[in-house]
């Protein structure tokens, strides 16, 4: 047992430094830890070993983080949202919302449960990622514990997606997330902006209001990129 831990924490030492001893769980799938450093640096948020909490939890999606933090007796739960403006790719447009103390709170005693995900970790076949497409990932801290997991939506046949799906369907019941989009979006200030990791870019047509607008905005475009 002790030869087990020591590989682990070893393990935890090369990932993410010698001042921040985290212990990797072993149903973790540690494949995802480059893509969430990646979601950290788009959605401007601390790695999670660097937040000052004795429990942390993410949900990263394309366009948000959901964050639930336990710090003493105080239960915290915020979700940050995130857009890239594609006509100048070092711009980001960032909105934090923070929940409501009983959804936080809700949310917590869900996902702080031993047997949270407690499934196989996915082996995730790149021949499903036609089928949708999309990742989710869960990763959290408790204490010197770091769990990290992800889902693809193309493997919610499996039985082990069930889990994954009551918890997001958990979520939805918990956060109005289409409010919280609308009212990120209505503030986006740029044309043409994009979300971590989706292969399309989102116009906002209503910022050019005349065929005039339109056609400067072409050339001004055209004169960028030749």
């Amino acid at each position: 047992m002790k030869n087990f831990i020591l590989i682990f924490t070893f393990f935890a030492i090369g990932v993410f430094g010698q001042s921040n001893h985290l212990i990797l769980t072993e149903d973790s799938d540690s494949t995802s830890i480059k893509y969430v450093r990646e979601m950290c640096r788009f959605f401007n948020v601390s790695e999670i070993q660097n937040i000052k909490a004795e429990f942390v939890f993410r949900f990263w999606n394309t366009s948000n983080v959901l964050e639930i933090k336990k710090i003493g007796d105080r239960i915290e739960g915020r979700l940050i949202y995130s857009a890239k403006n594609q006509d100048n790719k070092n711009d980001f447009f960032r909105k934090e919302f923070i929940l409501p103390q009983n959804i936080s709170q809700l949310i917590y005693e869900n996902v702080s449960k031993d047997n949270f995900l407690k499934v196989p970790k996915d082996n995730l076949d790149l021949n499903l990622m036609g089928l949708d497409g999309r990742v989710y990932y869960y990763e959290s801290k408790n204490w010197n514990q770091y769990s990290i997991k992800n889902y693809l939506t193309a493997m919610s046949y499996k039985d082990e997606g069930k889990s994954y799906i009551d918890f997001n369907n958990f979520l939805n019941s918990k956060i109005n997330y289409e409010n919280y989009y609308k009212q990120f979006e209505n503030e986006i200030p740029y044309i043409n902006y994009t979300y971590y990791g989706v292969p399309y870019t989102v116009t906002k047509a209503r910022f050019l209001k005349t065929n005039k607008e339109i056609r400067k905005y072409k050339r001004q475009k055209k004169l960028k990129y030749d």
